[in-house]
């Protein structure tokens, strides 16, 4: 039973958690452009090669 736990029941609670956060972050075109504007201000982030 601890490797059931180990290798299904806590991946797919991570699995579920990951989930419940990714639909609950609106990533717009409009924010993604505003994200990497600030890690490109911060130096975090190299500019894209267009």
């Amino acid at each position: 039973m601890v490797l059931v736990t180990l290798y299904a029941i806590v991946p797919i609670a991570l699995k579920l958690a990951a989930l419940y956060f990714f639909r609950r972050y609106p990533l717009t075109p409009a924010a993604h452009a505003r994200i990497r504007r600030r890690l490109e201000q911060r130096g975090a982030l190299e500019p894209a090669a267009v």
